[in-house]
């Protein structure tokens, strides 16, 4: 069971968790989600650390999958929480045999390494991202 303390004052009761990755306690949020998620063993993470997690886990396995959305004139794909977000380079609206319509995205990680990612259909936000061969080289792809 994550541990959550509890700290009481007159005017409020707020609640608190310990990040399992950067041990900071962290007040539990009543608006727009809890403030941290729930990792692979059952322990909190803060909403920070998982864009941390979630990049190491673009590292090593070259896959992921991110949430597409569309932020003005421009696409991105982030986690779950926000927190790692990547402005796409490019994208393109196809068709698809059975959703009807397909988005595919490129953009690059924080190492300059180029990714490609596909959303299938409009009723999902599910992008399915891949590490290409593909890199930046003095800020050009």
């Amino acid at each position: 069971m994550p541990s959550i303390m509890e700290v009481t004052t007159p005017e409020t009761e707020t609640q608190y968790f310990k990040c399992i990755r950067c041990q900071e306690e962290k007040p539990i949020l009543t608006r727009g989600g809890t403030g941290y998620a729930i990792d692979a063993d059952g322990k909190q993470i803060c909403y920070a650390c998982c864009a941390l997690e979630d990049q190491a886990y673009m590292q090593a396995h070259g896959k992921i999958i991110l949430y597409l959305t569309r932020e003005g004139d421009h696409y991105e794909v982030s986690n779950w929480p926000g927190t790692l977000r990547y402005r796409c380079s490019f994208a393109k609206r196809g068709r698809h045999n059975i959703a009807q319509v397909r988005y595919d995205v490129w953009f690059f990680d924080e190492h300059g390494r180029e990714w490609h990612g596909y959303q299938v259909g409009d009723e999902t936000q599910l992008c399915h991202c891949k590490r290409t061969k593909g890199h930046m080289t003095n800020g050009k792809a």
